[in-house]
């Protein structure tokens, strides 16, 4: 039997109070054979001498990828990393303070393989947890993934995110310039040229604290808090924008029907008449039908 190798690519930024419980936890990973590659945002904390630390002690497995940009975000973080590293069978996403289970890597892996032929992405739901680990909730789960919920929401965080050689390859060609996040680009990506595995079984333990970079609310009162901040923030904008993008990058694949649909998505941004259709279509959606009518308001007003 193969023993899969798998790269996992971790960003990090002042994670000195969480990071080194999540090596741990990747190093403890059971049926495969596992390399951490770590590029840091500019960390003025301890977070870089703990990861020397864990480099002296595994220099077979853990590594520090050099650049001299800092303090360009996570998504430049990952995209970095994607392009730099690639040897491996299967890469996967990781933030610096949360707690994979033992076998998460080996369930992901063995999803994929089931799959058959690339490009495949594998994304889990989480359970939520405090700083210390005490469970406080669980992640919403999709009905399914698909072409049409991925240009207007992302069902895949990216700690859970596991992807083959070719889906990696895919992206790092055309590094997106008008991209959401990293993480919502890889599912929008692979959902359509590929495919997308939801486990619905939580895989790891998505720690909650102040200095999250991107929290995820799992009462009503606090994912409606989240959705207001992600529409202030200018990420509700972004939607028309990357799936422009998506049509730049990739004219020569995208097949007559994504084309159509991108067209469809992104026609209201400049006829009242286009957005009036996508109020009464049914062609793009978010998992919850609540938020399907949050997304025809949002393009209704031109506000995506």
């Amino acid at each position: 039997m193969s023993v899969y190798k798998v790269d996992v690519l971790l960003a990090t930024y002042n994670g000195q109070d969480f990071i080194a419980e999540q090596i741990d936890s990747v190093l403890s990973q059971q049926g495969v054979c596992v390399r951490i590659f770590v590029r840091d945002d500019g960390s003025t904390d301890a977070t870089l001498n703990i990861i020397d630390e864990y480099r002296a002690r595994y220099p077979d497995s853990v590594f520090l990828v050099e650049d001299d940009v800092a303090h360009c975000g996570a998504m430049h973080n990952f995209f970095y990393l994607m392009r730099e590293i690639s040897s491996a069978d299967y890469f996967s996403f990781c933030d610096q303070d949360d707690v994979w289970f033992s076998d998460k890597l080996r369930i992901a892996v063995a999803g994929l393989e089931a799959a058959g032929s690339g490009p495949r992405l594998y994304c889990s739901a989480v359970d939520y947890v405090d700083s210390s680990l005490h469970l406080i909730g669980n992640s919403s789960r999709p009905t399914y993934p698909a072409f049409n919920n991925a240009l207007a929401e992302n069902i895949a965080q990216g700690c859970t995110m596991v992807f083959d050689a070719s889906l990696r390859k895919l992206i790092v060609e055309r590094i997106p310039e008008g991209a959401t996040i990293h993480d919502w680009w890889t599912y929008l990506v692979a959902s359509a040229f590929g495919t997308v595995i939801y486990d619905p079984e939580p895989r790891l333990q998505y720690r909650q604290h102040g200095g999250n970079v991107v929290g995820g609310g799992f009462s009503f009162w606090q994912k409606w808090q989240k959705r207001y901040r992600r529409f202030i923030s200018g990420n509700a904008w972004k939607m028309a924008a990357q799936a422009e993008e998506l049509l730049r990058l990739y004219p020569d694949m995208l097949t007559p029907a994504q084309k159509d649909l991108i067209h469809y998505f992104v026609a209201g941004k400049k006829s009242y008449l286009a957005r009036l259709r996508f109020l009464f279509g049914r062609r793009v959606w978010r998992q919850s039908s609540y938020e399907t009518l949050v997304i025809k308001f949002l393009v209704l007003i031109n506000a995506y």
